[in-house]
This record gives C-alpha cells, sequence and structure tokens, in this order.
C-alpha cells in the first residue's frame, strides 16, 4: 500500500490527526489565491444572502396572513353561533316568564276571587 493511502486510511480512522492537520493546511489555504476563491465558493453556496432573508419573510407574512384571516373567520363564525343561541335563550326565558306570570295571575285572580 502506498503511503498515500496510508495517510488517507490514517485520517479516516483517527479525527485527532484530522484537525491536526487541518489546522496545518489553513495558513496555506489563506495565503494560496486560488485555494481561498474555492473555500469562498463553497461557503458562500451555504450562506444565506439579503434576497433569501427577504424571500423568507415574505413567505412568512403571506403565512401568517392566511392564518390570521382564517382565525377571523372562525371567531366570525362563532360569534354567529353565539348570537343566535342569545336569541334563542332570550326567547326561551321570555316565554317562561311570560308563563310564570300567567300563573300567578290566574292564582292571584282565584284568591281575590275575580276568577
Amino acid at each position: 500500500m502506498s503511503i498515500g493511502r496510508q495517510l488517507l486510511e490514517e485520517l479516516r480512522r483517527d479525527e485527532e490527526i484530522r484537525v491536526e492537520l487541518s489546522r496545518e493546511l489553513i495558513p496555506e489555504i489563506i495565503r494560496d489565491k486560488g485555494l481561498r476563491r474555492a473555500v469562498l465558493i463553497a461557503l458562500s453556496r451555504e450562506m444565506v444572502t439579503k434576497d433569501d432573508v427577504k424571500e423568507l419573510k415574505e413567505y412568512i407574512d403571506k403565512r401568517t396572513d392566511e392564518v390570521n384571516r382564517r382565525i377571523d373567520g372562525m371567531l366570525n363564525e362563532v360569534n354567529r353561533r353565539i348570537d343566535g343561541m342569545l336569541r334563542w335563550i332570550i326567547g326561551l326565558i321570555v316565554g317562561m316568564w311570560a308563563t310564570v306570570m300567567a300563573t300567578l295571575i290566574t292564582i292571584l285572580l282565584k284568591l281575590t276571587g275575580a276568577f
């Protein structure tokens, strides 16, 4: 096996050696314009740009607006249902009140002898 292959195998097995080699190579990468360029190009593919942030903000704003519209629609439906139930409750209370009053008036009229 060649020395190069042995080196590769050793680097794959031993993280500490990989880190040491990386530290040794960094100054060389910084000095060489072509290597610097290659590293920057590779990094630029991973970096977020202002346009990416703007696009994400617009997406989040759009989704937030959609959610707000759905919530508003649901709240309007709940309010409509509550209003309908309130009308029924008031109608039932008035009906019960009228029944109680009619019964009381009848009892009072019988007690006074007018009926």
